[in-house]
């Protein structure tokens, strides 16, 4: 299976559960990157701490009622980022919209996201293989966009 086969968008189940929908953001490409762009202003990209002591290799920031942190206490989600000390940014109309569409386009409808994690990766930069276990719902999804 080719994920990378063409730019037409479609709905491509990966594993049980799991769907990749190509294309999906395209349309709205520059309305999100402006969106992003303000976010970033308001709560800069930072290199969080692992557990463990390490700075993470992707960089990261958050919009959205909670942030996911990460520093030598743990992993968490938070109201407030922690470098700032203000509440996170607000989740954009765009990517609200975006979300609530991917979404109700597998099966859920009346999704309303909380939480936005936004990853920067520059070359050499990766994430470690992971699940995603903090959340309190698992009768939720988890939108993932990929731009770039």
């Amino acid at each position: 299976m080719d994920l990378f086969d063409d730019v037409q968008p479609s709905k491509l189940e990966i594993a049980r559960d799991a769907y990749l929908l190509k294309g999906y953001a395209q349309e709205n490409e520059e309305v999100l990157l402006a969106d992003l762009a303000a976010i970033i202003s308001q709560a800069p990209l930072r290199h969080m701490m692992t557990k463990m002591g390490f700075a993470m290799s992707a960089a990261m920031t958050n919009c959205g009622a909670l942030g996911w942190t990460s520093d030598r206490k743990g992993y968490r989600y938070d109201v407030k980022d922690p470098v700032t000390g203000h509440p996170w940014p607000k989740i954009p109309v765009s990517f609200q919209q975006l979300a609530n569409q991917a979404a109700a386009e597998v099966g859920f409808k009346d999704f309303q996201p909380d939480a936005c994690l936004i990853n920067q990766y520059k070359m050499g930069a990766s994430m470690g293989l992971h699940q995603d276990k903090n959340e309190l719902d698992f009768s939720q999804p988890i939108v993932s966009v990929s731009l770039g």
